[in-house]
């Protein structure tokens, strides 16, 4: 804008000094090719300024969206993608942070299944043992009925030897009845 104003107070001058008109028409196309040139250079500048700021902001936003990526992982369950720490700043700082926490993470989570595997052989341990108890309980009842039947058939024999001795008991008292009262008669 300065160089347009100096150009402008140029033509301005040549106009009350009653300049030539052909220094002041050539003024006047060197001022329009001033703007002009002007207008170009600042596009350009804009133009690569705006790639160099986009290149700066990638730059700068590509660890966090690395670490939004890993993140959205993690959310879905996927604990495999650690992130890559290039810096020491405080995005590398928060990359070394994350890494370890994904890899503690990864530690209790391997933890967890070692316990669970180690609680499920135990439950199938502890239910072999409940089923060796059962067909033990089972045999011993076997036995116990056997037993108990072996007894009732004992006490049975039992109550029959004792009918036939008693039975035996009487004939002979009979017999001895019968043999006094022959010796007596």
């Amino acid at each position: 804008w300065e160089g347009y104003g100096e150009l402008k107070k140029l033509i301005e001058m040549a106009k009350e000094h009653k300049g030539s008109t052909e220094v002041i028409v050539e003024l006047n196309n060197r001022l329009s090719a001033y703007v002009t040139a002007s207008i170009w250079q600042s596009a350009t500048e804009f133009v690569i300024l705006f790639l160099i700021i986009s290149m700066l902001a990638k730059l700068f936003t590509r660890p966090i969206k690395n670490l939004c990526r890993a993140l959205a992982g993690i959310e879905k369950g996927d604990l495999t993608h650690a992130v890559e720490n290039r810096s020491f700043d405080e995005i590398g700082i928060l990359e070394h942070s994350f890494n370890a926490m994904l890899s503690n993470l990864t530690s209790v989570i391997r933890n967890i299944d070692d316990n669970s595997k180690q609680m499920a052989q135990s439950a199938y341990q502890v239910a072999t043992i409940s089923h060796e108890i059962a067909r033990v309980s089972k045999n011993e009842q076997s036995r116990s009925d056997e037993v108990t039947n072996a007894t009732e058939q004992l006490l049975n024999v039992s109550s029959s030897v004792q009918q036939i001795a008693e039975e035996a008991n009487e004939h002979s008292l009979q017999t001895e009845k019968c043999a006094r009262d022959g010796i007596t008669t």
